[in-house]
């Protein structure tokens, strides 16, 4: 019977493992599809048709970074007017005077481009709309852009111009997606609107860090409980193992994808909890040697 009782026992053991193993597997399936799947970075372009014989200003739209903390996109943007043998000329003189307004529904910025001068690069701010650094690894964002171009110093005394608007819809990161908006009556120009998340493969990645968190903290409180209440023998060597715990905890939060600041809804519902659960194994144990001598 002892033998039987034995043999069942290594085949739940068994069993046990090869289910862990398994998931193990299924997890590392999903994140390398999850990399797979991952569209290639495209160019985006939106174009208003010439009425006439307009020729269209050409700008090229570039997210350089995402700034949820300040709730802030930052875009740079390229300007062009003709084109030459080898391609579209960026940053080159402008052919007639122009204004080019931009907005994000708050905040409005004039760009004037003067006539046989470099038409340079400039940065653009948008203020984020919707979404809030609390909600990491899951935070989303919104941003719109509303962009115009005229002849001459500005709308009130000259014809608009159509516009050739070209974005770069990759940021390391980040997952951008941008989408045409309607615009206002009576508006010219356009209206693009911005969607921001962070890629699967950082979302996953964090999510499994702080399932790691919980679990560090399930094995400290359960072996500090056990040697406690003389369940099993005191061992001084989990006291260093624990202590090692309490440290390793916050290096794990801090080399998440993309670390938020202290603090976000993560932290309160995961961080703060596992590394007192650490804490309170550790003290556990201390507590059982100092009491047993």
């Amino acid at each position: 019977m002892a033998g039987h009782s034995v043999g069942v026992g290594v085949r739940r053991r068994l069993i046990a493992l090869l289910i862990g193993l398994l998931g193990i597997a299924t997890a590392y399936v999903l994140v390398c599809l999850l990399v797979l799947r991952t569209p290639p970075a495209q160019e985006v372009t939106f174009e208003q048709r010439p009425q006439g014989a307009e020729r269209p200003l050409s700008v090229y739209a570039e997210v350089l970074s995402v700034d949820p903390v300040r709730a802030s996109l930052e875009l740079r943007l390229d300007f062009a007017t003709g084109r030459d043998p080898l391609g579209t000329l960026f940053a080159g003189p402008a052919d007639r005077d122009m204004t080019v307004r931009t907005s994000d529904g708050t905040n409005e910025q004039q760009i004037a481009l003067r006539r046989g001068q470099p038409m340079s690069p400039v940065s653009v701010p948008l203020d984020i709309k919707t979404g809030a650094i609390d909600g990491y690894p899951f935070d989303r964002y919104t941003a719109d852009l509303a962009i115009e171009a005229y002849e001459g110093s500005g709308p009130s005394s000259a014809a608009a111009i159509p516009l050739r608007l070209t974005i770069w819809d990759r940021l390391a990161a980040w997952h951008i997606g941008v989408a045409e908006a309607r615009l206002e009556a009576g508006s010219a120009g356009l209206r693009i609107g911005f969607r921001v998340r962070r890629p699967d493969p950082h979302i996953f990645l964090a999510t499994t860090l702080y399932a790691v968190m919980v679990l560090m903290a399930t094995i400290a409180i359960s072996a500090g409980s056990l040697m406690f209440l003389a369940v099993r023998r005191p061992d001084t060597t989990l006291a260093a193992v624990l202590g090692t715990m309490v440290f390793s905890l916050p290096v794990l939060r801090n080399i998440m994808p993309g670390a938020p600041p202290l603090g976000v809804r993560a932290d309160s519902f995961v961080f703060l909890w596992t590394e007192l659960a650490v804490v309170t194994g550790l003290a556990l144990v201390v507590a059982t040697w100092a009491r047993r001598g």
